[in-house]
């Protein structure tokens, strides 16, 4: 069934992307743990620090 190939194509593709999805997630997470209160102190010192931290 044509469908049926279709959906398992996707399938494939979606579970390719997660697992590299989840792969970054970890790195992230691994670099989160190194930062310290003083770090994120620093960067809040910059002239113009991202809103976002």
């Amino acid at each position: 069934d044509e469908q049926l190939i279709t959906i398992e194509k996707e399938t494939h593709v979606a579970e390719s992307q997660l697992e590299e999805a989840m792969s970054t997630l970890l790195e992230v997470q691994q670099e989160l743990d190194t930062f310290k209160a003083a770090d994120i102190t620093d960067m809040l010192c910059f002239v113009n620090p991202v809103d976002t931290i």
